[in-house]
């Protein structure tokens, strides 16, 4: 007998991480000084991984009494309370869309301090960190359920031993990580170029993360426009003379770093060439340059996405005050 809630699930998807972003603003609204800071975990969070369409979240919180006292407030939000539900030191909250009852989000909130963040952060990184241990766990998913459809429960409890030895295997991964840089605010030269009526940005192909635009952090006391030349010269080896146009600073990322943004146009760069990066272990990035009017491809991180927007706002501008009638 087909058991009354079975688990279904989907492909991912980088629509999942924008979900996420999209459902982070209206969070921080809503808990205000609650909230220090909220994550996206579980399969949703990393790429490759089929999941149910679900996103959880993690939200680290002041308190556990301040959480109690945003109930209403969060219930309005359309997220019910479903208090600690197994886990002592949580507050769990579900979310569905409101025409179709289909859960949409999950919501754990722990205290600053709390062991579950890290071993939610941990698993989340170790297999964004491990693409053959995220394999298996995509290949276990799949096994489970390819003979029969199983309830929510059974589903949990066939993934619990691999999740159990890998979370093992993750925090002695993430306690022996070099600790992370402070929170900083971001640089991003956009170099671009004109080319038959069409405007192209600068990107580049990282061995290990996909496609990406040029962007770094700002040093302590650095002016952000030294830090986008800078970033500039270290990853791609363009050593910019020319003045860069400053296009504005945007809050952008699970984070919400603060994000500037230098434009400069070139005209006597290759259309692809490769470069060691001074910084980021010596990698080899291969430089290319992407159609500003083209969306970008599911190989682009979710952050850059957000990115581009920003770009292509700014370019489209630019473009249409030299050629009113042509498209960018």
């Amino acid at each position: 007998m087909r058991p009354k809630v079975s688990v279904e699930l989907a492909p991912y998807t980088t629509a999942w991480c924008h979900a996420f972003e999209a459902e982070a603003k209206a969070l921080r609204s809503v808990l205000d000084t609650v909230l220090i800071e909220l994550h996206h975990i579980g399969s949703t969070a990393i790429q490759g991984i089929v999941a149910k369409p679900v996103i959880d979240m993690l939200g680290v919180v002041t308190s556990l009494e301040a959480v109690d006292a945003a109930d209403t407030a969060l219930l309005k939000a359309g997220y019910v309370p479903k208090g600690e539900n197994g886990i002592t030191g949580r507050r769990y909250f579900q979310k569905s869309n409101t025409v179709t009852g289909q859960r949409t989000h999950h919501l754990h909130l722990y205290p600053s301090g709390s062991p579950h963040i890290e071993r939610h952060l941990a698993f989340r990184d170790y297999l964004r960190a491990h693409p053959q241990k995220a394999a298996e766990y995509n290949d276990l998913k799949r096994r489970i359920l390819a003979d029969k459809p199983l309830s929510r429960t059974a589903y949990q409890d066939l993934k619990a031993p691999f999740i159990l030895a890998t979370e093992a295997m993750a925090v002695e991964w993430h306690r022996q990580r070099p600790p992370a840089p402070a929170r900083s605010d971001k640089a991003c030269p956009v170099i671009y170029r004109r080319r038959d009526d069409r405007i192209e940005v600068l990107a580049f192909r990282h061995p290990t993360a996909d496609l990406q635009f040029v962007k770094g952090s700002i040093e302590p006391g650095e002016v952000p426009e030294t830090a986008a030349r800078r970033e500039l010269k270290e990853e791609s080896g363009i050593a910019l003379v020319d003045p860069m146009g400053f296009i504005g600073a945007h809050r952008l990322g699970e984070q919400q770093r603060l994000w500037y943004f230098y434009l400069a146009e070139v005209a006597d760069l290759p259309d692809r060439w490769s470069h060691q990066t001074e910084d980021d272990d010596g990698h080899v990035f291969d430089f290319f340059w992407h159609p500003s009017g083209e969306n970008l491809t599911v190989e682009w991180h979710p952050l850059f996405h957000e990115m581009f927007s920003v770009i292509q706002t700014s370019l489209f501008s630019l473009h249409t005050r030299v050629h009113p009638s042509r498209p960018l």
